[in-house]
């Protein structure tokens, strides 16, 4: 979404038709801006990974994981809102959804700035970010290979992957997402 000239009527039709296609991959939307109104769309859409560009300090890396999570014991400041009849809960078949859907989130930031770097250790640490991208490659050069190694050391001590050239999703993102794949594969045979 944040490149391409996609809208969330666009998002809609790309992910059923992955859906329907029945394919064993999980899409990951890129959405363009760190605002509710978006990432509820595009979750009730039922994107299930979300890709957050230009998350500069931990507080709008912490700010991004709330949108994309229901309010509960676990995520007591969860930003999403409830809506029961969307895609994502089989337009209101799937009683479960609203308890169960914070698990089958994944979250991946997006380090775009110097001031993202100076801060990519607390974005790192910060609980719900599953995964770290880069936008090193329109950095210039020199900034840009010197950064490398601080963003592997600091996902290194997190246990967290980074995202390559997009595409890498974090062990326990793509676990999560192929088993759901999986599990929906079953049901259709």
């Amino acid at each position: 979404m944040e490149h391409p000239p996609n809208d969330s009527h666009d998002v809609v039709a790309q992910l059923r038709a992955i859906a329907a296609a029945q394919l064993p991959t999980e899409p990951i939307i890129r959405v363009p801006v760190h605002e509710d109104w978006l990432v509820k769309r595009v979750l009730d859409a039922g994107a299930r990974i979300l890709m957050f560009p230009n998350v500069e300090t931990a507080e709008e890396a912490a700010h991004v994981v709330r949108l994309t999570q229901y309010p509960n014991a676990d995520a007591r400041d969860g930003l999403r809102g409830a809506a029961g009849a969307v895609s994502a809960a089989a337009y209101g078949i799937r009683r479960d959804y609203v308890s169960s859907a914070n698990a089958q989130i994944s979250t991946i930031v997006q380090i775009e700035s110097e001031q993202a770097l100076a801060n990519v250790e607390a974005i790192t640490a910060t609980p719900g970010v599953d995964c770290l991208s880069s936008g090193l490659p329109r950095w210039p050069r020199a900034s840009a290979i010197s950064a490398i190694p601080n963003i592997r050391t600091s996902r290194r001590r997190s246990g967290k992957l980074s995202m390559p050239q997009n595409t890498q999703v974090s062990r326990a993102a793509f676990s999560r997402s192929m088993s759901q794949v999986r599990g929906r594969m079953q049901k259709q045979a």
